[in-house]
Order: structure tokens, then sequence, then C-alpha cells
């Protein structure tokens, strides 16, 4: 934590720069700020730099080679530019898109403005209807399937093999896959060609790296050009034009190095599931009726969507950011939008269970000791809140 004061339970909304990368990126803004489309040595070490970053993000999610990363601005960005990409080169009659019922508002509003989309059911848990998914695929007329891998609002997450199933029977039916991956990067392992995936995206920003950069990894050998996402320059090897943020990307870059190291240590993520299960733990042992949400399947490991009895969510909330406990009821994008989750309607939920789920999600940094006052501290507000509850 940055602020003693503070407890940050919102990660998957955004988590704090570490300050390796704060470090790393510092040089880019003062020393080294020349364009990396220049050629003298301010700006060939700006692209030495720039070229770094893209083998550690290859890295990062395996891909094939460092060309089939381009940086972005963030995952938004880049899952718009994959629905962009399967559309222009969508097999012949191919008029649909299929994603799954719960992606992020960041596929589905760019998907519906270009074409019909049809969504794929997921159970109480949160699991993905694979074999409705095949057999819509099999029937034709599907330009792309796009399959989130892990779900910002609860951290269920699709099998990489359940992925890989949709991939194989998309690329046979002559459509492309396309992975958000932007909540399952730093936190589970993400294989690119393991998935069979033609898009990928990512963002810094939700692995401890700056805001506003991230990147759309590309199967090249399958489509080897695409639509420029910016036109104008020839940037990003002609798929996006435009100066390229150097110290972001260095940002992003130095990120997926430590995301990697994080990976590897086979501590990082044991530790952060064990926090988040002892949360969870005395959540439910402490507050009869109180649920979690996907507990029956595979979740990110820091990650709990909890739906409490008899309680109003936002009121909740509220009173947990007046006490400096920072946390969430859903999508950071959606939060002033008070309509219930489409992804918590899409597990069962009524609109009113909805209202009552708060989302609790952990980082790399949070410390058991901000576990036990964040618990305390919920306690309280809950006795307050909900006299009868306990």
């Amino acid at each position: 934590m940055t602020n003693a004061s503070l407890l940050y339970f919102d990660n998957n909304a955004t988590t704090a720069v570490d300050e390796r990368v704060l470090e790393a990126m510092l040089p880019y803004f003062r020393e080294t700020y020349g364009n990396a489309s220049s050629r003298h040595p301010q700006g060939e070490a700006a692209g030495a730099a720039v070229a770094a970053a893209r083998r550690e993000v290859a890295n990062l999610v395996g891909a094939a080679a460092p060309d089939q990363v381009v940086f972005t601005s963030g995952g938004t960005e880049s899952d718009g530019a994959g629905i962009l990409a399967a559309w222009s080169e969508r097999p012949p009659g191919a008029d649909t898109i299929l994603v799954s019922a719960v992606e992020h508002p960041a596929v589905l509003a760019p998907a519906e403005r270009v074409a019909n989309v049809e969504r794929v059911a997921v159970d109480a848990n949160g699991r993905l209807d694979v074999e409705a998914a095949l057999r819509r695929i099999e029937a034709g007329g599907i330009a792309l399937v796009s399959a989130m891998y892990a779900n910002n609002e609860t951290g269920v997450v699709t099998p990489a093999a359940d992925i890989a199933r949709l991939g194989a029977a998309a690329h046979a039916a002559g459509a492309a896959l396309q992975v958000d991956a932007v909540q399952a990067i730093g936190k589970i392992p993400v294989d690119f060609r393991a998935l069979g995936a033609d898009f990928l995206s990512l963002s810094a920003h939700k692995f401890h790296g700056p805001k506003g950069v991230g990147a759309w990894i590309v199967a090249t050998e399958r489509f080897p050009t695409v639509p420029a996402l910016v036109a104008g320059g020839s940037q990003e090897a002609a798929r996006r034009g435009g100066t390229l943020n150097v110290p972001g990307i260095v940002g992003l870059g130095a990120a997926a190095r430590l995301a990697r190291e994080a990976a590897s240590d086979c501590v990082t993520e044991p530790r952060v599931a064990a926090l988040r299960d002892a949360f969870e733990a005395r959540v439910l042992a402490q507050f009869p009726g109180t649920r979690v949400i996907g507990a029956a399947s595979p979740r990110l490991p820091n990650t709990s969507n909890l739906c409490f009895a008899e309680l109003d969510g936002e009121a909740l909330l509220m009173a947990l950011a007046a006490s400096g406990i920072c946390a969430s009821m859903g999508a950071a994008c959606s939060a002033t939008r008070r309509t219930a989750s489409h992804v918590l309607l899409a597990y069962g939920l009524s609109a009113e269970e909805a209202a009552r789920c708060l989302r609790f999600s952990f980082s790399r940094d949070t410390t058991e000791a901000e576990i036990e006052q964040g618990l305390d501290q919920l306690a309280l507000l809950i006795a307050a809140l909900a006299p009868t509850a306990r």
C-alpha cells in the first residue's frame, strides 16, 4: 500500500504502479526522450527500449515472435481491434459474432456496432456452455468467437482447454478467435499459442504497470495484415499510426517482466489465493446467508465477489469508502450506471440479488494484516447497517 490509511481491495479496477516499473519509465521522460521513429541516437535509444518491451510482452503471453505484439492504449482498444480485424476478414455469409454472455462491454459494444451478436449462456457458477457454443459454430455464419479468459467481476476463469476447443472449431469454420485476457494477465499463466487465439488483449494497469498502455497480440500467420487502428503513420508495422508512448511502453515491458517472474516463483499466486480464501471463510462464517459468486468454478486467485444477505450493496460500498476501504460493485467502467450487472444476471441472480454483491480484489502487494484489518472494519460496518445480519 502507498497510503497507510487506505485499504485497497479494488485491484481488478486498477493496480498500483510497481516502484520498479516507475523507475524503468522515468529516464524516458527526462534523459532518453527521443521519438522512437527518429534516426538519431536519442531516437534509436528510445526505439531500442520499445523493442525490448515488445520482447517482454511476447515472452509473457507466449507469442511466437515479438512482431505479433501491437502496442495500444489498453484493453478496450485491443478488444475493438480484434473485432475490426476479424470482421474485415470474415468468410462469405458470416454475419454473426459469438460471445459469452459475460463479456466485458469493451467487446460487446464494438461487436454490436458491426454485427449480429449472439451470446452463449453461462451456468450459475459462471461456467460457459462450451458444447452449445461448439454447436453454434458448426451451424455456420460466425465471423468471430470472443471468449473472456477471466471475468473481471467474479474472477471465474474459462479453462484454457475449453478456449482452445472453441478456437479449433472457429478455425475449422473459417472464423477467428479473440481472447480478452485483460484480467488474467499477471494473475494466472496465459499462453497465446496454446489457446489457439488469433487475437488477445491485455492492459498494463491491471498488473502493476501504467494506465493508458496495453497490447494487442495478433496471430500473424493467420492475419499477416490487419486494418490500421490509426491511419496516417507507419508505426507498429502500419497497424497503429502515431508517435509511440515510449515511457508507457517501457512501463508495460517492465510490468510484463515482473509478472513473469512472479508467475515462476511458485509463491505469489498461492499466497494471494490463501489470503482470498481466508477472507471469504471469515465473511461466510460471520455473516450467515452470504454467498461467494462463482465459488464452484476455477477463479482468479485474487478475486472475491460476495452477495450479502439483506444488505444494500451500494450503502455498504459507500460505508467502506468512508472508512478508507476501496472495493467495488463490479466493472469500474460501469460504476456510474445504476443498472444490474449483466454478468451477475447471466449467472441467474435477480436484479435485487445483484444489488447486494460487492467485489473485493487483491494483489501481490496485499498483506495478511490488511486483510485482517479490512475484515474487522467490514464486521463493524455490516453490524451498523444490518444489526440482525450477524
